[in-house]
């Protein structure tokens, strides 16, 4: 299933129930798991960071789980928080193509 609103990736999304206890505000919690693909190799390595850095802020400050293969995100976790990481990632990519660095927004968005 393809959506217009993700102009720089492509995405698919498959529902998976989390039967998890702990929950009192739900029964059951939807997972969420949304597959990404960037267009440009290059852009994505740029976004993902060194060692995936960048990828691992923005999954650990949004609470969800992110895998990269080459210029694929697999990116697991509550509906909402998944749309949101796909939301940042693919603004930090169109900022990345306009040519402007990285660096400073995702520190910024660590220490804010």
């Amino acid at each position: 299933m393809e959506q217009g609103c993700y102009p720089a990736a492509s995405w698919r999304q498959i529902r998976v129930n989390d039967r998890s206890e702990g929950s009192f505000l739900k029964e059951q919690q939807e997972e969420t798991v949304e597959k990404v693909i960037f267009d440009d190799l290059q852009m994505a390595n740029a976004l993902f960071g060194a060692h995936s850095e960048n990828l691992r802020r923005i999954a650990r400050t949004i609470g969800v789980k992110i895998n990269a293969k080459g210029n694929v995100l697999s990116i697991q976790g509550e509906g909402l928080d998944v749309h949101l990481s796909i939301r940042v990632l693919n603004d930090l990519y169109a900022i990345l193509k306009k040519g402007y660095p990285l660096y400073r927004l995702i520190s910024t968005m660590q220490s804010g």
